[in-house]
């Protein structure tokens, strides 16, 4: 995507940009106070801030930027990205289906090509069920635009996407219109919603891995290189490794 006479981060296109109201408030907030924070570039793209980027040229005001060339793009815009927005299961599948195949941040210490993000890892990321994202990337393949906008704007399940990608374009988008306008008891989407009971790859994960998904964020945000391996982080930082095992304390009798 470019931005005006900027390209955009294809990480960063992982996430929807703000529409509608939230958006108009954003321009408003920025011709009233003035932009709070910096859009951030990497390596020449913005890596975040595009809202901020466009709501900014919307207002008339002058947008500052700083670059963040030391991080992993793809866990910064993960972390920032989880921190700032109240996104869904079906919406974080989304946006993890998007950033699986994409080149990793940083290179291996031996120099060699550190490979792409795996759909297992962009799940771990993104807090949500390899099954999941694997769905996320059908509707994505198959799904007309608008039903995807309509997963990534909180209106369509996931579950009811998959459904309509089943279809022709056209009765997508037929059926969507009368989905999204349907006044039932069970709510917008209900048409071709089904009724799917949780795989049990989206049953709570255990407090290890919550808090390891915790601790990786905010190393990557720090500039740290961070892979997961089993309940360890394996963390590289100002040419030295190290291995960061969480365990659980024993249990006290009663």
């Amino acid at each position: 995507m470019k931005l005006g006479e900027l390209e955009t981060h294809p990480a960063a296109d992982a996430f929807p940009l703000l529409r509608g109201v939230e958006f108009d408030e954003l321009v408003a907030d920025i011709k009233a106070k003035g932009l709070f924070e910096d859009v951030v570039l990497h390596k020449g793209k913005i890596l975040d801030g595009r809202n901020r980027e466009l709501a900014c040229s919307a207002a008339g005001v002058e947008p500052r930027y700083r670059t963040r060339d030391d991080v992993d793009p793809i866990g910064y815009v993960v972390s920032v990205n989880l921190h700032r927005r109240h996104q869904n299961l079906d919406q974080r599948a989304l946006s993890a289906s998007k950033l699986a195949g994409m080149p990793r941040g940083r290179p291996r210490k031996s120099g060699k090509d550190a490979g792409v993000l795996t759909q297992r890892e962009a799940a771990e990321l993104l807090d949500v069920g390899e099954r999941t994202v694997r769905v996320a990337g059908a509707v994505l393949k198959r799904a007309a635009p608008e039903v995807v906008s309509a997963v990534e704007e909180g209106l369509l399940s996931l579950a009811a996407a998959a459904e309509l990608a089943k279809l022709p374009a056209d009765e997508q988008r037929e059926k969507l219109i009368a989905s999204l306008e349907a006044d039932t008891k069970r709510g917008r989407g209900a048409i071709v919603r089904r009724d799917v009971k949780p795989s049990n790859d989206e049953q709570p994960r255990d407090p290890g891995a919550v808090l390891l998904r915790a601790a990786q964020r905010a190393l990557t945000q720090l500039g740290a290189t961070v892979r997961r391996r089993g309940h360890e982080l394996v963390i590289g930082y100002a040419s030295a490794e190290w291995v960061l095992e969480l365990r659980a304390g024993a249990e006290r009798a009663a």
